[in-house]
């Protein structure tokens, strides 16, 4: 079940009694913001455990005189962050140039 309210009726195998609830799923949500120097390109929300997602890449940056190498975490060039990357807080994404 994703995010959000969804209504579930049982119904007993023996009895026919039907009962019906109202379930509520939750999670926390962190922000992912994409800058480039102190340009912020896009800023999205994603729920805790969740992948970034496809639709929540920007495009690539163009920069003169650059190539675009790869987004990775403010702080820390190791690791690229992509549409796959797991989200667990917040996180200030910037781009990887190649001269």
């Amino acid at each position: 079940m994703s995010l959000g309210t969804a209504t579930i009726t049982i119904t007993g195998t023996e009895s026919n009694d039907t009962q019906t609830v109202l379930v509520t799923v939750t999670g926390e949500m962190y922000t992912v913001t994409f800058k480039d120097g102190e340009t912020v390109i896009d800023t999205v929300e994603v729920v805790s455990g969740n992948q970034i997602g496809s639709s929540n890449m920007p495009t690539d940056p163009v920069k003169t005189n650059y190539v675009f190498d790869y987004w990775y975490i403010e702080g820390s060039s190791i690791t690229p962050v992509t549409s796959e990357t797991i989200v667990t807080g917040n996180i200030v994404v910037v781009p990887s140039w190649k001269e």
